[in-house]
């Protein structure tokens, strides 16, 4: 077989694949590539399946040379809150918005705790209390969930509106307040980020970008098992069992992590589902809005263009409230930054995530991170939230093996 084996072809495993410049095999379980960013097809239109754009500072993505075949947009986002009993807008952070109160300069412990609820137990209380409460009423256990998974969730600073000089000081001078409470970019004085998106979609993309590069070799609907032999990792398929010279393993951990460690993940799911369709016109350019709210799941609402027509993607927890309910909550929040209007549903669709791990999860994960015991393999940083985080711990490691 070839010399490195990648197990997954989602967008980390095609990446590395692609920078690595050597002969590789990619094992995709499904029929398709993409995984999570692959596209949702409605008589033939696609649309996102997520909240998803590329990060023009990505150094993979320069490698590739994709900042030269997609288009290129400021990265603009909003957010809704209305968790803590007021609707607050803000156009200018995308996390939880908290008015009305006088921070003062108590000194916080170095000590994140180890729970999402003791994270959100660093807050004052009335922070605290309303956090808990929507991260339970979307679907958390604050309690068993590690409080690092926070960020999946899109809530890992809290901006305290009219406090701006406040809080700059505060974070200037404590670390832990630091991490846990945001100030927007024109506050902070960051310039605006490029970010990068397909015309036609992601799923264009991934069936195009691998075609001409012959020491890639795509094997779909291949399911990819494993066993460990003289500390080295062997891959059992449909095709075959073989030893690769190298492994990098992006795809679902808990194969691995059962033989290697002899450690069975609580594989906590959070229960999510997207609803996409067209919008009346085409949008200026993408943006998203943030949502934190108990009068309903939706999490994030994201205005985008494929092929020159509007659409949106709407993220929200899974429940059963009505279609036309949702439907009706987004376009009120839309209707605070912008004037486009929902045409129609096309899909709604429900699907797992699994960034809310637990704390035994949280463990497992670090250590399949430090292994070294197998001598062939190479993992992503699992608990990086982030797409731009796991390619370059891969290709590091790569650089260096």
């Amino acid at each position: 077989m070839s010399e490195i084996s990648i197990v997954g072809g989602g967008i980390t495993g095609l990446a590395v694949a692609y920078l690595a410049d050597k002969s590789v095999n990619v094992f995709e379980a499904s029929k398709n590539l993409g995984g999570i960013l692959r596209d949702l097809y409605s008589e033939r239109h696609s649309f996102f399946s997520a909240c998803q754009y590329l990060n023009g500072q990505s150094s993979w993505l320069h490698r590739m040379g994709l900042d030269k075949t997609l288009y290129e947009f400021d990265h603009i986002y909003a957010s809704y809150t209305d968790l803590f009993g007021k609707k607050t807008i803000s156009e200018t952070f995308a996390g939880p918005v908290y008015e009305g109160l006088d921070l003062n300069h108590s000194s916080y412990e170095l000590f994140l705790g180890t729970s999402l609820a003791d994270r959100c137990d660093l807050y004052p209380p009335e922070i605290s209390s309303s956090l808990k409460k929507w991260l339970r009423y979307i679907g958390v256990n604050v309690n068993i969930t590690h409080h690092s998974a926070i960020t999946g969730f899109q809530a890992s600073r809290i901006y305290v509106l009219g406090q701006e000089k406040k809080m700059k000081e505060l974070k200037e001078k404590n670390t832990l307040a630091d991490t846990i409470y945001g100030l927007p970019r024109n506050v902070t004085g960051l310039s605006s980020i490029k970010s990068f998106l397909p015309e036609r979609g992601f799923s264009n993309l991934f069936d195009n970008l691998l075609n001409q590069n012959q020491k890639i070799k795509i094997k779909k609907n291949v399911t990819v098992n494993c066993d460990i032999l003289n500390n080295r990792l062997v891959l059992k398929t449909k095709i075959g069992s073989f030893e690769p010279h190298l492994v990098i393993w992006t795809a679902d951990p808990t194969k691995l992590l059962s033989k290697a460690f002899g450690i069975k993940l609580n594989s906590q799911k959070f229960s999510a589902e997207v609803l996409v369709g067209f919008l009346d016109s085409s949008v200026d350019s993408p943006f998203y809005i943030q949502v934190y709210s108990v009068e309903s799941r939706v999490m994030r609402i994201y205005l985008y263009n494929i092929e020159g027509r509007g659409c949106f993607t709407i993220e929200k927890a899974f429940d059963d409230q009505i279609t036309s309910d949702v439907v009706k909550f987004c376009q009120t929040v839309i209707a605070y930054l912008s004037n486009k209007k929902i045409k129609n549903v096309a899909i709604r669709k429900r699907n797992a995530r699994y960034f809310a791990y637990t704390i035994k999860d949280h463990s497992a994960l670090s250590a399949l991170r430090s292994q070294e015991h197998i001598k062939n393999l190479i993992t992503p940083d699992y608990l990086s939230y982030g797409r731009d985080q796991k390619i370059d711990s891969i290709m590091n490691q790569l650089d260096h093996h």
